[in-house]
């Protein structure tokens, strides 16, 4: 049997202006925008997510200091596009840097400690950790530390000992759009990057992967 849900607001048939009124049926009022090309107008402040700023500095030290990093890939698309979106704008950025990267064997999430190396500085979780506290606190105690660039639900404090775990995550603070995927905010980390310490590459270039990885994660995507 079919089922269906009726609009509460349905689309006039005789209306002058069908397409408006449909996308004002889904809360879209900025419809120039999406009808025509976004502009700057539209676009979000990528330091206006919560720990941004000194995000970027500690991978800009990282990175020029020669410190090695380990990624972990999580297992979907949203994780495999923020994760190429990282590992390849800063390969671009540092040739000779490096970056091991590990994928899942099945469809684990987040960082497993046994398996990160034993001389790694640094480990980046895209799309991932912000709720795995117990794993942040061992990689301390290994005094390794954790840039965790994320956008899943926070129900608990988020931790921050010894300044040595950085999580930028766009359900905290007071970021504007809370449908960013993993993609999403690893893009504006880039983005972020880039308007700060400059880049060999156009951070636009990965506008691709992050719609991939936003459209794959089903976010809400009637926020421009």
């Amino acid at each position: 049997m079919l089922k269906y849900k009726l609009k509460k607001n349905p689309i006039n048939i005789n209306s002058k202006q069908p397409i408006i009124d449909y996308l004002q049926s889904f809360g879209i009022n900025n419809f120039h925008s999406f009808l025509e090309q976004p502009s700057k107008d539209d676009e979000i402040n990528p330091l206006s997510l919560l720990n941004m700023e000194k995000t970027i500095d500690e991978l800009h030290k990282g990175f020029m200091q020669n410190k090695k990093f380990f990624l972990q890939v999580d297992s979907d698309v949203d994780g495999f596009t923020s994760a190429s979106i990282f590992y390849s704008f800063f390969k671009k950025n540092f040739p000779d840097s490096s970056i091991t990267y590990r994928l899942h064997e099945g469809k684990e999430h987040g960082v497993i400690i046994n398996t990160v190396p034993e001389d790694i500085d640094y480990v980046i979780l895209p799309d991932s950790g912000s709720m795995q506290i117990e794993e942040q606190n061992e990689l301390q105690k290994l005094n390794i530390k954790t840039i965790i660039l994320d956008h899943h639900t926070v129900d608990c404090p988020l931790n921050s000992f010894n300044n040595n775990v950085f999580i930028v995550n766009s359900q905290i603070g007071n970021f504007d759009n809370k449908y960013l995927s993993g993609a999403g905010v690893v893009f504006k980390t880039i983005q972020a990057y880039s308007n700060k310490y400059g880049s060999k590459v156009d951070y636009k270039n990965y506008y691709d992967l992050a719609a991939l990885g936003i459209l794959s994660d089903m976010m809400n995507i009637t926020n421009l």
